[in-house]
Parts: structure tokens; C-alpha cells; sequence
């Protein structure tokens, strides 16, 4: 992306706008108005440090896909798998934050007309007990609504897939994940509802009715999850853990973790990789 100094008012809006607007309030509270009103005025009136400092600290608030990969002591080779990524703070050589760039194309429609749309895209990577962790903030708005004129089609030009592919032929393998959590649930730190997983000659899906646990509900298909290889797994975390994070897709396989909804706290999504790599020693 250009220097984050000079980018627009709309641009930094549209960045704001990733955040949940308790976090907004919170660091500024002489602003008022709805998220869109409230994340233009701190653009048009709050120096562009203290915004990266602001995405720094809440990033672990917003909607976000975690990758866990393998490669320690390389954190910052990972900013060639960042598309046009520019540094914008590290503490320490422990935790960078990015700001990438990612990219669609739209279609839009009387008279057809071919654009294309840049947004600013948060992205943190860190170290943690012999891990990498990329934090990669999810859009949540479709960038339709960016436009006032009809759209046909909107197409992702540089998006996630790129970048884990971008990842891997770098060398950074993902982390297996499955002891971490495996231990987790069996603690009762977590309970599945919905579960993909390995048999010997086929993948199969369970979803539990009312949402209910297997663990607590069916000691069966528990005891065949806990000796297989589990997929995209839909996981409720226990009340008594006092993590703000509702829930969670967790891919161990892939060391790929989806947090779908925002947190109450900046550190909440952060508590909960800690506690799985914690157990996946």
C-alpha cells in the first residue's frame, strides 16, 4: 500500500469501519454517531500514529482467520507472503503489524463499467512458543456497498489464498494443532457441536441437534474423535474459562483457526491460541 501518512479520509474509514464500535468509543468518546459517522470523524481528525497504535492494540477484537505455522526465528521473512505490505509497528522482534492491501475487481452495471477497489488490510504476525501467528482480519462488509451504481459481479483479486500460498512457498508449513486441541476439549476448556473428521476410508460431518456438546451428550462419537484427524470443527468455549470469545472453527490440520465474531476484549483471540499452543507442547 502507499505511506499510511497521506492515505485518504475514505480509506482510513474504511479501515475503522473493521473494528466493532465499542472498541471505537472506547479509545474516543468525544465522537459520536453511527459506526460509519463515528470511524469518519476519527479519520478526518485523529493523527494517522495514533490510529495504527489503535489497530495494534484491538486488532485481537475484530473478526479474523489465525494461521499457526511452523518457522520460528523467521518472523520477518513472512512479509514476502504480504501483498504490497508496508511495516507499520513492531514491539519489540516479537510482533509486527502490516498494513497489506487487498485488491477486487468490480463490475458494475448502466453503463457497464470495469474498476477496481484497493482496501487497507490489517494483518499481525508475531512469535509465540516456537509458533508464528498470523492474524489476518476478515472484511465484513461487501465492497458492493462502496458504490452507488449497480454491481454485476464482484471478484477478489488478491485474497486470502494468496496469501497462505504465498506462506507455504516460503517455507512455512502449517502447524499441527490436534494435541492442543484435543487436550482443550477434553479439559472441558471447549465443547464441539459440529465436527468434520477422518475414517479410515471416507471424511464424514456430525452436527449435534440443539447445538449440544458431544463431549457432555455422546461419549461415543467422542471417543472416535478423540483418535482421529479432525477438519473444520465448531467449538463453544465454556463460560467458567472467562474468555470473551463465544465460539470458534478450529482446522488443526491445517493450523487454521476462524473467529467469526467480534470480542469484548483486545486480548481475548490472543487467550485463545495461547491456550492452545500452550497445550499443543
Amino acid at each position: 500500500m502507499n505511506d499510511f501518512a497521506s492515505t485518504s479520509v475514505t480509506d482510513v474509514t474504511r479501515l475503522l469501519e473493521l473494528f466493532p464500535l465499542a472498541a471505537l468509543k472506547q479509545q474516543w468518546s468525544q465522537f459520536t454517531g453511527t459506526k460509519q459517522e463515528l470511524a469518519e470523524r476519527i479519520a478526518k481528525n485523529i493523527g494517522r500514529n495514533e490510529i495504527t497504535n489503535f489497530v495494534m492494540k484491538n486488532l485481537g477484537r475484530c473478526r479474523q482467520h489465525v494461521h499457526v505455522l511452523a518457522g520460528n526465528g523467521k518472523l520477518k521473512q513472512l512479509a514476502g507472503a504480504l501483498p504490497d505490505a508496508e511495516m507499520m509497528l513492531s514491539i519489540g522482534a516479537k510482533s509486527i503489524l502490516y498494513f497489506a492491501t487487498a485488491r477486487y475487481v468490480i463490475h458494475l452495471n448502466d453503463p457497464y463499467e470495469k474498476t477496481e477497489l484497493e482496501l487497507i488490510w490489517p494483518i499481525r504476525v508475531r512469535e509465540e512458543d516456537g509458533a508464528i501467528i498470523a492474524n489476518v482480519v476478515t472484511f465484513e462488509r461487501n465492497p458492493a456497498q462502496y458504490f452507488d451504481r449497480s454491481v454485476l459481479k464482484v471478484e477478489r483479486a488478491v485474497d486470502e489464498k494468496l496469501v497462505t500460498s504465498r506462506m507455504e512457498e516460503l517455507g512455512f508449513d502449517p502447524l499441527d494443532l490436534h494435541k492442543g486441541i484435543k487436550k482443550l476439549w477434553h479439559s472441558g476448556f471447549m465443547d464441539a457441536s459440529r465436527v468434520t473428521f477422518k475414517r479410515p476410508r471416507s471424511t464424514s460431518s456430525e452436527r449435534m441437534d440443539d447445538e449440544v456438546g458431544i463431549r457432555e451428550n455422546d461419549p461415543e462419537l467422542y471417543g472416535t474423535l478423540r483418535k482421529s484427524q479432525l477438519f473444520n470443527t465448531f467449538f463453544r468455549i465454556d463460560k467458567k474459562a472467562k474468555i470473551a470469545v463465544e465460539h470458534f472453527i478450529a482446522d488443526p490440520t491445517m493450523g487454521r483457526l476462524i473467529f467469526s465474531k467480534y470480542t469484548d476484549a483486545d486480548g481475548d483471540v490472543d487467550d485463545v491460541v495461547r491456550a492452545i499452543l500452550n497445550s499443543n507442547k
